[in-house]
């Protein structure tokens, strides 16, 4: 009896541990999906997909990389609907971010701050308005309040900065774009460029512009898709690894 007992404690603890863990995920070098109604909105939806890094390189090596959505895109102005990805690296100064084009880089600071703040918003489990949960795919999502100071519109995307990430993108309106034909409907998508930017707190970050590798599309379902320009096939690495091979035993023939 006081065996079985302790096993139901362990087995408690680990559910508690795994449950906390799920929704602890918002943090840097986390890529962000962000949701949300420009203007006409109440709430905010945001998803960690997971490492950037790891997305990124599974796109290339892999193919594409599908992650679930939170439900149906549904809007009270459909035309005010938009959606961002983005990802910060703060203690280096590298970003990375949907955008309009390839534009320079302006001062990460603003959402360096910012970004502290909003994570704690959609990590902390009490005290605050906001829904947690996962995908299906067991992405940890959140839904937060638009009003509240720690938001991601009151913290990234707040007036005269809309869509400019904490103006580390100095064109309103780069990182974002509008989901509104998508709303109520059957089928169709959206397609971002994700570009990448390095030295964010360097004496000119003006000078250095982003590059793009990848796109994302964000589905009618709500559903998004990472992909490489030029994914690599597996093929190639089997081809890889077995030029390696020959290598070595061409190698081990001529010592012999």
């Amino acid at each position: 009896m006081f065996k079985k007992k302790i096993v139901m404690l362990i087995a408690a603890a680990l559910m508690t541990l795994s449950a906390s863990s799920a929704f602890a995920a918002f943090t840097d070098l986390e890529l962000i999906r962000v949701v949300y109604e420009r203007g006409t909105g109440s709430t905010e939806t945001l998803t960690d997909l997971g490492n950037v890094n790891t997305i990124l390189n599974d796109a290339t090596t892999k193919g594409a990389q599908t992650f679930a959505g939170t439900g149906a895109l549904t809007a009270t102005t459909p035309a005010n609907l938009a959606v961002a990805y983005f990802a910060l690296d703060s203690t280096n100064g590298q970003l990375w971010s949907t955008s309009k084009n390839g534009q320079s880089m302006g001062d990460l600071t603003g959402m360096s701050s910012g970004t502290i703040s909003l994570y704690s918003y959609y990590n902390a489990t009490t005290g605050i308005k906001t829904t947690q949960g996962t995908t299906a795919t067991g992405q940890a999502y959140g839904i937060g309040v638009q009003s509240a100071a720690s938001s991601y519109v009151k913290k990234l995307s707040a007036s005269g900065q809309a869509g400019t990430l904490g103006n580390a993108l100095p064109l309103a309106g780069s990182a974002e774009t509008s989901l509104g034909s998508l709303v109520g409907a059957t089928s169709g998508s959206v397609t971002q460029n994700l570009y990448f930017w390095a030295n964010g707190y360097a004496n000119d970050p003006a000078d250095y512009t982003g590059v793009n590798n990848f796109t994302i599309t964000t589905n009618f379902n709500g559903t998004s898709v990472v992909t490489a320009a030029t994914p690599i096939p597996p093929a190639f690495f089997l081809m890889g690894s077995g030029l390696l091979g020959m290598f070595g035993l061409r190698r081990k023939n001529k010592v012999a």
